[in-house]
């Protein structure tokens, strides 16, 4: 009976000590440095993130609280991150950040299927841009066109460092133009300079223009316009707003057809009835939901069309 007894007795300990030893381990840190394993910044639904990634997106500054975004692809935030300690931005200025639209996250990687995708319509074209045409390249369907785009781009920065484009390489924007021919490049980019003056951005623009029809001369080059914001944004921002972003694409109105080159504006595609970003169109109030980059896509592919005189 008394060994019964002390067998029970030991039983019991070792298994509280089990237990315990349980409790202690399923409390230690879960990625061993006290860093949790998701990134510690939530990834709003958009599936596994890295801390690593987190880049800013003060597009925010105007009387709200700085965001963050989180980008699968590490190679943009090293090419394009701009803060004012790396001189990339004015003291004043704002920049867009790539907002992910009806819950997608935006990065700078071209989505597999597109990877080696068959020629279609824009096999001959090149997108250059900033976080918009980042959703141009994920989500409107045009796998076959070559995109240099990524958050926080700007005509300040565009040259500066390479950017990865898929089947190419990392390359910089001069690398590109000087190893691959294209027929059709559409450039978009403004809405990140104007915390800039305008005496700054357009000679910089000017020269842009010109560097990518010296460097392809046989292609036609279109300046897209800069989307509005919606109304809620536009009243509440000091230089992103729906005045700055119609002064800026009236001079580049005016200076595509100074360079010869074709101007889109697609905002009476998304405006509302008062000439600004739709609400019901953008979830952050900048960036169009998913579905609606399928549209502009489309609706690209008509307008360049319309003024080569040739089938989409």
């Amino acid at each position: 009976m008394r060994k019964s007894n002390t067998l029970t007795f030991l039983f019991f300990v070792a298994l509280m000590g089990a237990a315990l030893l349980l409790i202690y381990v399923r409390r230690l840190p879960a990625a061993g440095f006290g860093v949790p394993a998701s990134g510690g910044f939530g990834n709003r639904g958009c599936g596994a993130v890295s801390a690593a990634s987190v880049v800013w997106d003060p597009i925010h500054l105007a009387g709200a609280p700085v965001d963050f975004t989180v980008s699968d692809e590490l190679e943009l935030v090293e090419n394009f991150s701009g803060s004012q300690e790396d001189g990339m931005l004015p003291e004043e200025g704002a920049e867009i950040s790539g907002a992910q639209p009806e819950g997608a996250e935006i990065s700078g990687a071209q989505p597999e299927e597109a990877i080696g995708a068959p020629a279609g319509p824009t096999r001959d074209s090149l997108f250059i841009g900033d976080s918009r045409t980042v959703g141009i390249w994920e989500y409107a369907g045009l796998e076959s066109a070559d995109f240099f785009a990524a958050t926080g781009m700007s005509v300040f920065n565009v040259q500066e460092k390479p950017i990865s484009v898929p089947t190419i390489g990392k390359v910089t924007l001069e690398e590109l133009l000087s190893q691959e021919q294209y027929a059709k490049i559409y450039l978009m980019l403004g809405i990140n300079e104007l915390g800039y003056s305008f005496d700054e951005i357009l000679p910089q623009y000017e020269k842009l223009v010109t560097f990518i029809q010296e460097k392809q001369p046989g292609a036609a080059v279109f300046i897209q316009a800069n989307l509005h914001v919606t109304r809620a944004r536009s009243q509440s921002d000091a230089y992103i707003n729906n005045e700055a972003i119609n002064h800026l694409n009236g001079a580049l109105s005016e200076l595509a057809a100074g360079k010869g080159a074709f101007y889109l504006d697609a905002n009476p595609v998304f405006d509302d009835g008062n000439g600004e970003l739709s609400s019901e169109k953008s979830e952050d109030n900048v960036h169009l939901y998913a579905k609606y980059y399928v549209e502009w896509g489309q609706w690209i592919l008509q307008e360049t069309a319309a003024k080569l005189g040739e089938g989409a």
